[in-house]
């Protein structure tokens, strides 16, 4: 049997689970609670032990919904009995929108939610723990990432033939421009990755000489910090790190991870939130800031 449970910001499954969950495939789609040990991640477990995983790179479900749906129909493509432990999605369009796309990749048979429902949908009410503070999951994630840090390897990727998910890079047709590391225009908008700032004169003549109408401009340094997903040809996931330096002048991405060198990285996602060299979380992009 498929089952969904309904996150909430004030309730926790981990109680629940601990006396629930027997041989079945566990889905966490919870990537803010580092309770389970995978913040920014999705996993499928099974016996405790991850049998798929998908770096996610935001503690929002919402940040990338394609991303949260598309995750959960792979995941349970082939598995008949799970559990799916769906985080909180607030309340918005946005949030209605893509849990209606959940049922419908999930195709549940029972919807558990915490006492009071689902404005959504018919559950069955569960008697739930409270969840912990909000400043408690921040040190347990803060814990994760300082355990990241203390093993992680320097790896330094090739970008001659990298594929990049989670960024505007790579999406449109290249340009040269001048004064610009890489230059590419999407759509009506030029985007491009510079040193230093351009002014105003300098970006109205490259709008006219692209045909843009609008500019998007990145510094390299905008991407050091980021959380990032290490992903092989055959599209295994081969490990989570922290871009430490991005030089597309000099043809190289420098990530630290515990993944062992040399990897060959086929894929590099890059996600949303930043670290800082002592593990705190110092924030998330903007959509497609980068």
């Amino acid at each position: 049997m498929r089952t969904l449970l309904v996150g909430t910001a004030t309730s926790s499954w981990k109680e629940w689970l601990r006396e629930h969950l027997g041989d079945e495939d566990l889905i966490l789609i919870h990537p803010a609670d580092a309770s389970h040990g995978f913040p920014a991640r999705y996993v499928r477990l099974r016996e405790g032990k991850v049998r798929d995983a998908r770096f996610f790179g935001s503690l929002d479900p919402l940040r990338a919904p394609h991303v949260t749906v598309g995750t959960i129909a792979r995941f349970s493509r082939n598995v008949s009995d799970a559990l799916l432990l769906l985080g909180d999605l607030g309340r918005s369009p946005l949030a209605r929108q893509t849990f209606e796309a959940v049922l419908d990749a999930y195709g549940p048979q029972k919807i558990l939610a915490p006492v009071g429902g689902h404005p959504w949908c018919p559950a069955e009410e569960m008697e739930l723990a409270s969840s912990p503070a909000p400043a408690v999951h921040h040190a347990q994630r803060r814990a994760h990432w300082i355990d990241l840090l203390e093993r992680s390897q320097r790896h330094e990727l090739t970008t001659v033939g990298l594929r990049f998910e989670g960024t505007r890079l790579g999406t449109g047709e290249p340009l040269a421009i001048e004064g610009a590391i890489h230059a590419e225009k999407i759509g009506s908008t030029l985007y491009a990755i510079v040193e230093g700032e351009f002014d105003e004169r300098a970006i109205s003549i490259a709008l006219d000489r692209t045909g843009a109408n609008k500019a998007h401009f990145v510094q390299p340094e905008t991407f050091r910090g980021l959380l990032c997903g290490l992903v092989r040809e055959n599209g295994e996931e081969a490990g989570v790190g922290i871009i430490e330096s991005f030089d597309l002048a000099g043809g190289t991405v420098v990530v630290r991870s515990p993944a062992v060198p040399p990897l060959p990285v086929a894929m590099l996602r890059i996600g949303a939130l930043r670290l800082d060299r002592e593990g705190n979380e110092v924030g998330e992009l903007r959509p497609w800031a980068v």
